[in-house]
């Protein structure tokens, strides 16, 4: 992944906490680039104490030139490997060491061990506390302390000459330090200042880093919170940026798109009426439903966030409420329906009454006058077929509205199926449909209510009867299935008709909906 890239997805979540790998890549560069500083400075220290001060640092002033470039020289090197692969922690312990080395012969060639500047390993030491672990920087407070104890030895014992020879630069003493208790001293001093430095920085890094991990923990749980809810949640800055967003977010969000309108809403400028105008105009929130072209009904929030900075940032929550609103229109339908399922039930009982009345006048009618011109016969044929399929949709009506109890008992299923087919045999056999039964051995007896079953059964036949124009067949088959390792029984019915439209499927179940002719069905039965 390229910088760029890393960069930018780091602004639409929580920032990440930067790895150990990370911080101590960074420390590196730091020391690289501050290195370069340091050789400089070495080296126009060493032109002005010589050239314009007139301190004779060295007998051969030139030293201290190499010196430097010995330091731009591994420098240089250590800048090519930063990205090379090889162990960052190998090349900070290398990098460490050469300071710690080329600080020991700068000390050398620049007034011994009685330079005050030698405390300046110090800063090498807290370098590693920040940047290794406890036992590297252990092992690098130790090496600098035998460093420098080396180089206090050595002048002392002489085996090393002073520099400069003359005199101390300064102590103000003559040549090198001639007590070596003096020396012990210096000594223990730089190793209690270093060791001192050590356990200091590392305290305040063990804290820091349980802090880290505590914060780092903190973000990643509230991320994962944040990206399980269900909606899309984001902070837009007042430019239209997207400054945060959650997991539902990004995944809509491709290289470079950064733009709430283009992410959210597909458009190359900003919306019409754009909630994040008027959150920032008035620091109340504001919240609509949105109708999109692919026909998704969103709910959109816009909310005021100050950041810790003064400067005002939106939260907009997003939410796909197409299903509620289905629901919703669904759930007005049902209580209509039965509003109207309970005023049809009452309107079905009330006018049951005259539609017998009518029933039983033109049974009478007919046993009265026997003998009627064809006209009026025909009439009367007419009079009593509508008033029994007024009685038939009034029944049915009732059916509907009345909550019947089910008496489920121990029954066969081929005995249900054989009396539904008895039931509607007559009918079948005019039209020259056949019945086939498809009966599993295995299925054994179960409680069901034998009479609902049958009604079902019978519904389901008239109806596969009913779209067949012709002859045909109508399979009915029973079977043992296992479902989520219970045991059920399916019942089936398949007729060799013209089928249901893929439009109607959702609307089987509808009362009164019906694809039959005028005066055929009711949509009802199911």
């Amino acid at each position: 992944m390229n910088p760029e890239s890393k960069a930018l997805r780091s602004t639409w979540a929580f920032a990440d906490v930067p790895t150990a790998e990370h911080e101590l890549h960074a420390g590196l560069m730091l020391f690289v680039r501050a290195r370069w500083l340091i050789g400089a400075m070495v080296a126009l220290a060493a032109l002005a104490a010589v050239h314009l001060l007139g301190i004779p640092l060295v007998e051969n002033g030139a030293i201290h030139y190499w010196i430097a470039a010995a330091i731009a020289g591994y420098n240089l090197l250590f800048w090519r490997l930063l990205d090379s692969g090889y162990s960052l922690r190998f090349q900070a312990l290398g990098q460490i060491t050469l300071d710690l080395m080329a600080l020991t012969a700068v000390l050398h060639y620049s007034g011994g061990m009685d330079n005050p500047f030698a405390f300046v390993f110090v800063f090498h030491v807290i370098s590693a506390s920040i940047l290794l672990s406890a036992r590297e920087s252990f092992a690098v407070t130790a090496l600098a302390c035998f460093l420098f104890g080396s180089l206090v030895f050595l002048e002392s014992a002489r085996i090393l000459p002073h520099q400069p020879p003359d005199k101390s630069l300064f102590l103000g003493l003559s040549g090198v330090v001639e007590t070596p208790l003096f020396a012990a001293a210096i000594f223990i001093s730089f190793c209690i200042v270093m060791f001192c430095s050590l356990f200091l920085t590392s305290s305040v890094m063990r804290r820091l880093g349980r802090r880290k991990a505590q914060i780092h923990h903190l973000r990643s749980y509230t991320q994962a919170l944040v990206d399980q809810l269900g909606e899309e949640v984001c902070a837009i800055t007042p430019d239209y940026r997207i400054q945060f967003a959650n997991s539902p977010v990004r995944r809509r969000m491709g290289p470079g798109a950064e733009a709430c309108y283009t992410v959210l809403q597909g458009e190359k400028k900003p919306c019409a009426g754009c909630g994040l105008e008027a959150v920032l105009r008035t620091r109340k929130p504001v919240s609509f439903q949105q109708a999109r072209r692919d026909g998704c009904v969103w709910e959109v929030s816009f909310g005021p966030l100050l950041t810790p900075d003064g400067a005002w940032t939106v939260i907009e929550r997003r939410r796909d409420i197409t299903e509620e609103v289905e629901l919703r229109k669904k759930l007005a339908l049902t209580e209509n329906l039965a509003a109207l399922g309970e005023m049809s039930a009452r309107l079905a009982h009330e006018i049951g009454n005259p539609i017998n009345g009518l029933q039983h006048a033109l049974e009478l009618t007919r046993k009265r006058l026997p003998h009627v011109p064809e006209p009026v016969s025909i009439l009367l044929d007419l009079m009593e077929e509508s008033t029994r399929r007024m009685d038939n949709i009034m029944r049915r009506l009732l059916l509907m509205a009345r909550r019947d109890e089910i008496h489920p008992q121990p029954m066969d299923i081929s005995k249900v199926v054989e009396n539904a087919v008895l039931f509607v045999q007559y009918l079948l056999e005019q039209r020259g449909i056949v019945v086939e039964r498809t009966q599993d051995s295995e299925v054994p007896r179960f409680l069901a209510d034998p009479d609902a079953l049958c009604q079902i059964l019978v519904n389901l036949l008239l109806n596969g009867m009913d779209a067949m124009d012709g002859p045909g067949v109508i399979r009915v088959s029973t079977r043992r299935v296992t479902v989520d390792r219970s045991q059920w029984l399916e019942l089936g019915v398949e007729d060799t008709g013209t089928g249901i439209p893929t439009s109607s499927l959702q609307r089987v179940f509808e009362p009164f909906f019906t694809t039959k002719p005028a005066g055929k069905g009711t949509g009802l039965g199911l």
